[in-house]
This record gives C-alpha cells, sequence and structure tokens, in this order.
C-alpha cells in the first residue's frame, strides 16, 4: 500500500513539474501575451517629453513632426495593426497628416521590406535599428517626434478602434 502511495506522490510532483516549466517556458517566449496590457501605461508615461537621438540615417528637423512606428518582425500585434498603418500611410499620401510616417525595425531590409509594401506601408523606413535606440522595448510602439526630437506622445501596443481614431485626429491637418 505504501508503494502505491509513493508513486502517486511521485509522479504527482514530476506533472508539476513540468507543467511549471511548461508555463515558465510560454513566458518567457511570449511575453508579449502576458505583458500586452500592463506595460502600455508605463511605457507611455517614461517616453512622453524625452528627447531621442535621431535614428541613423534620419533627421527630425526635416519634418516639424514624424510618427515613427516602432515594428518588428513576427510580431503579432504589429501584423494585426498593418491595416491602420497602411491607413495613415494613404493619410499622408493624400496631404491629410500634418506629420510624416517613419517606419523603424530591428529587422533587416531583406526580411521585412517587401511585406511592408505588400501591406500597403509606402512610408520612410529605417532597417536594423535597435529599438532600444529610440527608447522603445516592445511592439508596436507609435512616437509623436517633434523636430526637435521630444515625443509628444505615445501609443504602445495594438490600439483599440477608438485608440487609432485618437491618433488620427491628433495628426489631421
Amino acid at each position: 500500500m505504501r508503494s502505491i502511495k509513493s508513486v502517486i506522490e511521485i509522479t504527482t510532483n514530476l506533472v508539476l513539474l513540468v507543467v511549471t516549466c511548461l508555463i515558465l517556458w510560454l513566458f518567457f517566449t511570449h511575453r508579449d501575451l502576458f505583458l500586452h496590457k500592463s506595460a502600455q501605461a508605463s511605457d507611455v508615461s517614461i517616453l512622453k517629453g524625452k528627447v531621442l537621438a535621431a535614428p541613423y540615417g534620419y533627421d527630425w528637423k526635416k519634418y516639424d513632426e514624424t510618427l515613427v512606428l516602432a515594428l518588428r518582425y513576427g510580431c503579432r500585434f504589429c501584423r494585426q495593426s498593418m491595416p491602420f498603418y497602411q491607413r495613415l500611410s494613404q493619410m499622408e499620401k493624400d496631404k491629410q497628416l500634418h506629420a510624416h510616417l517613419l517606419v523603424v525595425m530591428p529587422d533587416s531590409k531583406d526580411t521585412v521590406g517587401a511585406e511592408l509594401k505588400i501591406a500597403g506601408i509606402n512610408a520612410d523606413s529605417i532597417f536594423g535599428q535597435p529599438l532600444s535606440s529610440i527608447s522603445v522595448s516592445g511592439t508596436p510602439t507609435l512616437l509623436l517626434v517633434d523636430s526637435a526630437g521630444r515625443v509628444e506622445d505615445a501609443w504602445v501596443g495594438q490600439l483599440q478602434p477608438q485608440q487609432e481614431q485618437e491618433v488620427i485626429e491628433k495628426l489631421k491637418q
């Protein structure tokens, strides 16, 4: 009788250990699933008012305002937001926005350049740029930056329709 009880205890402990390891693996490999909502408020408050160095090859002074789209390949929230970014791209083309769009990605142009074009994102793009160089830790992040490099506003994560409308209203001419 005692050996059956020991076998059950050992089996239960092993199952708990395996389940715990799987949960930890899931958390560390898919943090954006768990941190998507909670990271927003703190990231935005840290970003607003911060002065950023211009990404390599770009000059903030060239435009009164720049809307930086900080994206990365494989980010499902970025991919799900592509229709909104395409809308912004079209609005800039139609001169309905007072800000210039700039896509900044850590990925190579070979990896994502064609994907952006297919998605209808016709914006200046800087590839191979670490997002930490513009103080971005999660994607997608939108930064409204003035000509001095100061972040006027920021939006972190996949935006809800009302937040997308807020961005558009802020950028309309």
